[in-house]
């Protein structure tokens, strides 16, 4: 080492090359922290509100399955935002943004495809899918927010300002995709469409984060993933025959009755009718 003479801007070797050195940058501009911070807590929230459309059919829209979709979420928020916190710490927030957003973009995208894979075998493994199809996305993307903030504390006299500016951001990113998903996207959307558009558009903000850092090229299998967790969703079936502005509509067999069938919206019964004999009535 003593051979090697180092100095700004560049670094000069043994045959007194000067090499030009190109150190990370290790702050983020103000718009970019803001979008960065907005979207991520607002995509916690699509996903959130989203799974409880995903599986209604499997566990009904109860308050107890709103409640516990809600708990594991907000616990899914605390981990990140813990361990973002621990990471940023001990390595490069730059290098950890994009691929936090490439791997939880990957995650939402098959959230549709794994959940009503699992639905088939039921059970525990339909409990540990729906859990971790909450979790890992909420994890990852909660602790965009830790990394953000450091890389925007650049002096310790504006660590208030910044803290409370980010964290403002990025309540207002989860009212908005709380009120972009429950008024427009539910309605007009399938599920599975918007799992995989949520998908799309986290990759295609990791390629923007890693653009000056790795390369673009480095969101190829992100990107391929996505494509191909989405295409086996438009071929594998469905929970649901119809899915309306408000319900998973599925018609069931009467097990009782052969002839009966029952129109259950998200696992609840709601009208029946015997395809031979229209005079029955199954309900008083």
């Amino acid at each position: 080492m003593k051979n090697i003479r180092c100095h700004h801007p560049g670094v000069t070797n043994r045959r007194g090359e000067t090499a030009r050195l190109t150190p990370e940058p290790t702050s983020l501009g103000r718009h970019a922290a803001a979008a960065l911070v907005f979207g991520a807590s607002a995509s916690v929230l699509v996903v959130e509100l989203v799974s409880l459309r995903l599986l209604a059919p499997y566990f009904g829209l109860t308050l107890e399955a709103t409640t516990l979709v809600i708990g594991v979420a907000l616990a899914a928020i605390a981990m990140g935002s813990w361990t973002g916190g621990r990471v940023a710490d001990r390595m490069p927030p730059r290098r950890a943004l994009g691929p936090l957003l490439a791997v939880s973009g990957v995650a939402v995208a098959v959230t549709p495809l794994a959940v009503r894979g699992a639905g088939f075998i039921g059970g525990g493994a339909l409990m540990l899918v729906s859990a971790l199809a909450i979790i890992v996305p909420g994890t990852l993307l909660a602790a965009v927010t830790p990394m953000v903030t450091k890389m925007r504390l650049i002096s310790l006299k504006e660590t208030g300002t910044v803290v409370g500016q980010l964290s403002g951001i990025g309540t207002a990113g989860a009212i908005a995709g709380t009120v972009v998903t429950g008024f427009v996207l539910i309605s007009r959307v399938p599920v599975s469409g918007i799992m995989i558009g949520l998908g799309v558009a986290l990759v295609v903000a990791a390629a923007a984060v890693e653009l000056r850092v790795r390369g673009w090229r480095a969101m190829g299998i992100p990107a391929l993933l996505v494509v191909l967790g989405g295409g086996a969703v438009l071929v594998a079936p469905g929970g649901c025959d119809a899915e309306t502005a408000y319900h998973c509509a599925v018609v069931a067999t009467d097990p009782n009755r052969a002839s009966g069938r029952v129109l259950m919206l998200d696992g609840a019964p709601h009208s029946y009718v015997d395809l031979a004999d229209p005079t029955h009535l199954e309900y008083d």
